[in-house]
């Protein structure tokens, strides 16, 4: 008695490209979570598209900072009274916290390397905005204080969205 073909069936001994030919893949299915998923293409949510978004705005913003701080200190430094407030060395410190965040915002989910360290760089800017609104505050600066509060706002949504929203994996 003869099986059914079916049950015969073994795509790991046939070639790929006659299994391909034969069986063509979907090119994307859905998930229940509203991602896709699938072995050729997978389509970003908006969240995350979103949270790439911030990402890489962050990290022009920080890192433009970043380097100021550390490497043209002496010139930013005459015309904003707040600079007075720290000691260089404390600024530097806070610039070169400043480049490594930015690098972590982006490097280790674009490696896929601790990709939660993302989230935590995030956390780290935000929290260094508190130190800033108290610094501006103290001086009265109010754009530069609107500025931090709503760079400190969006670094916190972003350490959530990365680590609890739309983890990268």
């Amino acid at each position: 008695m003869r099986r059914p073909l079916h049950k015969e069936f073994n795509p790991r001994l046939v070639p790929p490209t006659i299994f391909r030919a034969h069986f063509p893949l979907p090119l994307v299915r859905l998930s229940p979570q509203g991602g896709a998923t699938g072995a050729r293409t997978r389509i970003p949510s908006p969240m995350n598209i979103l949270l790439w978004v911030l990402q890489g705005l962050a990290v022009l913003l920080y890192g433009a900072s970043g380097v100021m701080k550390v490497f043209l200190f002496e010139r930013v430094s005459k015309d904003v009274p707040s600079f007075g407030a720290l000691p260089r060395e404390a600024w530097r410190v806070l610039g070169l916290l400043e480049l490594a965040c930015s690098a972590a915002l982006i490097l280790p989910a674009v490696l896929s390397w601790r990709p939660a360290l993302t989230g935590v760089a995030a956390a780290v800017l935000a929290i260094e905005s508190l130190v800033f609104l108290g610094v501006h505050a103290k001086y009265r600066e109010v754009p530069a204080f609107v500025m931090s509060a709503v760079l400190g706002l969006l670094m916190a949504f972003l350490a959530y969205g990365r680590l609890v929203l739309v983890p990268v994996p």
